[in-house]
């Protein structure tokens, strides 16, 4: 996976960036202003973005906005001081996927991360679970899995 650090706190980024990379064994790019990160961000492909708010020569709000009306879809993990509902509901908005307000623990930013990993192959259990229907329902008048809507799987006897 391959992250973007937008974060201008020297030591912050680097704690994130060598967590990311020893840690998960993440590729990890870090900007220390708005205007490096957007240039990157619409430069390379990233697997996800980390965003702070308040940064120098752009700020974060104009850099998430600019990678969103340059129809990227790469998930964006805004970091951000403010947690006030309007903050949040702006950042939303304006195409943030989620935020962490700081100060964050670095286990919770890797979850979020791997939330964004999985994505890609959230699919894995519905192909599966194709196959052993072929197998399971082959000449069989009653299916033995049934789809539970939000649920899940339920295999009958």
């Amino acid at each position: 996976m391959r992250v973007l650090i937008i974060e201008d706190e020297p030591r912050l980024a680097e704690n994130v960036a060598r967590t990311l990379r020893e840690t998960a064994g993440y590729a990890v790019d870090v900007a220390a202003d708005g205007q490096e990160g957007l240039f990157l961000a619409e430069s390379n492909a990233y697997d996800a973005v980390l965003l702070d708010l308040m940064l120098p020569k752009l700020d974060g709000m104009q850099v998430l906005r600019r990678i969103r009306e340059s129809g990227q879809h790469t998930p964006v993990l805004v970091l951000t001081a403010r947690d006030d509902k309007e903050s949040i509901v702006a950042l939303l908005n304006a195409g943030a996927d989620d935020y962490l307000t700081k100060p964050f623990d670095l286990g919770e930013l890797l979850e979020h991360l791997y939330d964004y990993n999985w994505e890609k192959f959230s699919n894995v259990i519905e192909v599966y679970i194709s196959g052993l229907r072929r197998k399971l329902d082959h000449g069989s008048e009653q299916p033995l899995i049934r789809t539970l809507r939000g649920q899940g799987y339920v295999l009958q006897g």
